[in-house]
């Protein structure tokens, strides 16, 4: 899992924002990742010049090591 340290402030300010969450786990034991667009979209609005498309891979690639990292199990 890439360390939050190497994380641009930006990222980590999205992050904290609660545009992306885990809220846990389905009925099967699936990790259940959820996206608030309103939230992505008023964030897009303060500063529509940055790359939001880093931004946003950067968040992901953090999430989904940390989904794989701590609720998945081996095999």
């Amino acid at each position: 899992m890439p360390p939050v340290g190497t994380m641009t402030k930006r990222a980590i300010r999205f992050l904290h924002s609660g545009a992306f969450y885990i809220c846990g786990r389905d009925k099967d034991f699936r990790p259940c990742f959820v996206m608030d667009a309103v939230r992505m979209s008023g964030l897009y609005k303060i500063d529509p010049n940055e790359d939001w498309a880093a931004v946003l891979q950067e968040c992901f690639i953090f999430l989904w090591q940390y989904i794989k990292a701590v609720m998945f199990l081996p095999g």
